[in-house]
């Protein structure tokens, strides 16, 4: 029986689509062969170790854009915040206070004011949260390093601007 040949297009398909995450079973049926062609086709192409330079790759690009992107908004918010605390400390220093209850009003205001503010703070506990899903998903010991790096920087650099 002689075997069939197959296109360099539709092995490059077939090589496409199991990158994707696509099943042999699912590429042998839109290819129309066996899957062991198919299997066949990865293994002698390497195709297994490309898709997890591929993964490898992608976690840690997503890992940094997320690092980076939490940074950005965490800086927004602090500046934010102390934008408005300085108001309020302006506005308090201009505000005449005639009793203890006027005093506790306004130290009441600015804690509600403040807690309004710090709930869109992205917390050590998130951040702690973040780590071990990239942990959970990065499998590169190389990868994973220079992630840990970023996040030890992010968090230093966070620690230094709350307490300016």
């Amino acid at each position: 029986m002689k075997n069939k040949q197959y296109s360099l297009q539709t092995r490059e398909k077939a090589k496409c689509m199991y990158l994707n995450g696509e099943s042999f079973r699912a590429i042998a049926m839109e290819i129309g062969c066996a899957e062991s062609t198919i299997r066949y086709w990865c293994q002698k192409g390497n195709w297994a170790e490309y898709r997890a330079q591929i993964y490898s790759a992608s976690s840690a690009v997503v890992a940094e854009k997320t690092v980076d992107l939490i940074s950005e908004e965490r800086l927004a918010q602090i500046k934010a915040y102390q934008d408005l605390w300085h108001k309020g400390m302006e506005a308090l220093q201009n505000t005449p206070v005639n009793s203890a209850r006027e005093a506790g009003e306004l130290i009441d205001k600015g804690i509600k004011g403040e807690r309004s503010i710090l709930p869109e703070y992205v917390s050590l506990r998130f951040l702690e949260e973040v780590a071990n899903v990239v942990k959970s998903e990065v499998t590169d010991p190389e990868v994973l390093h220079r992630i840990a790096n970023r996040f030890k920087l992010m968090s230093e650099k966070n620690q230094r601007l709350l307490s300016e």
